[in-house]
């Protein structure tokens, strides 16, 4: 901890002091609202984005700044944004302790509070901030006070890192802002949750809590906001039917009549044709297309940039590769497995079970048995039939 005094976990403010005041994780929790699973209408769902350190939190501690040579220090948190659909962020969840809680801290200092989005797991040096703004909080006279802070709404993408930061503001040893954290919880901490700049000022310096200074604490920051599942940017047709907890991606496009399933996911820029189904908890990759009165069966998965042709059936748990190609009236029967690069003629039956290999060609009206396993860039010719549970081999041709 040599160079970084000021950011001491159990320290004689901190530590100690908590553990004669455990508290539990549900009695946190019940402070904010909670995440919905599932919408009728799969258009939104309200949600919060924790740190591990909100679950099976059993004590807490603080974090501070040493007085004098860390005034104004950033302590940064990262939330990540999990999932397949969007994020909309309208508020953040934190908590200041008071002297009652801490002897030194106190809850009302004015500081500044900053929210910035980035793809990467480590912050930046000089970030680029969604929000920010100075707060002078109230507290209520307690150990402790919880802030839900508004602030203006901004979209994050799938994958994408929040980062919170606070001005670590002091006048005095006894007089400094203290921001909660899980002190003794079951889950261990994680690196690259929560950083301390040992600049002041852009370009900050991060350093990693845990790897850097050994800390063994968690931080206690949430996100809240509403996971968008229908993407405002997706275009729904007219007599669309929605089951519960649909995801449906940026740009993508829901024609006339078309049916999905409870749980269905559609990617970004991917398109469902008129009176066509995807069943409940399949999948359409990004950039792929479902063309009119097709229907992909339950828990099946169409990966990126395929296209599944007008009249064709897909069974139930079926896998269709990437860049995959289906023609018109195919059956395709559950449990197969397509590799990406696939092209399959108009009117092709694959039975159950069956394993097509990748870049394989199945020209128009050709049969693959139930259970058959076609190799890599097998080549079958118009009419051709595999038996049920034949191999072929990589590279044949089947006539």
């Amino acid at each position: 901890m040599a160079g970084k005094r000021g950011v001491v976990e159990g320290s004689q403010y901190g530590l100690p002091y908590w553990k004669e005041r455990p508290m539990t994780t549900l009695a946190l929790i019940a402070l904010v609202p909670q995440a919905i699973a599932q919408v009728p209408d799969g258009a939104q769902v309200p949600e919060a984005l924790d740190t591990t350190g909100w679950e099976a939190c059993t004590a807490l501690s603080g974090i501070f700044p040493f007085f004098p040579a860390e005034a104004s220090h950033v302590y940064g948190v990262r939330v990540p944004v999990e999932g397949t659909s969007r994020f909309e962020v309208n508020s953040v969840f934190y908590s200041l302790i008071d002297a009652a809680g801490i002897p030194g801290c106190n809850g009302a200092r004015s500081h500044r509070l900053d929210v910035w989005v980035q793809s990467s797991t480590s912050p930046d040096a000089d970030p680029d901030l969604q929000f920010s703004t100075v707060l002078t909080p109230t507290p209520s006279g307690g150990p402790n006070d919880f802030y839900d802070i508004p602030i203006d709404a901004f979209l994050v993408e799938p994958g994408d890192q929040i980062f919170v930061g606070f001005e670590m503001t002091t006048s005095a040893a006894d007089d400094a802002l203290c921001v909660m954290q899980c002190a003794q919880g079951a889950n261990p901490p994680v690196a690259g949750e929560h950083f301390w700049s040992n600049a002041a000022t852009t370009p900050y310096a991060w350093a990693d809590l845990i790897t850097d200074f050994g800390f063994t604490s968690t931080p206690l920051v949430r996100i809240n906001g509403q996971r968008l599942l229908v993407d405002p940017t997706a275009t729904i047709g007219a007599g669309v039917q929605l089951g519960a907890g649909v995801v449906i991606g940026v740009d993508a496009e829901l024609r006339d009549r078309c049916t999905l399933g409870d749980g269905a996911q559609v990617g970004s820029d991917a398109t469902i044709g008129y009176d066509a189904t995807v069943g409940a908890g399949a999948a359409v990759g990004r950039s792929s297309e479902v063309r009119d009165r097709a229907e992909i069966g339950e828990d099946s998965i169409v990966g990126a940039s395929s296209t599944v042709g007008y009249d064709s059936d897909v069974g139930a748990r079926t896998a269709i590769g990437d860049g995959t190609t289906i023609g018109d009236r195919a059956q395709i029967g559950d449990d197969v497995i397509i590799g990406a690069g696939v092209t399959l003629g108009n009117d092709v039956t694959i039975e159950d079970g069956a394993e097509i290999g990748g870049g394989s060609i199945l020209q128009d009206r050709a049969v693959v048995g139930a259970g058959a396993t076609l190799g890599t860039e097998v080549l079958m010719v118009w009419d051709a039939a595999v038996g049920a549970g034949a191999t072929v081999a990589d590279g044949a041709t089947v006539r």
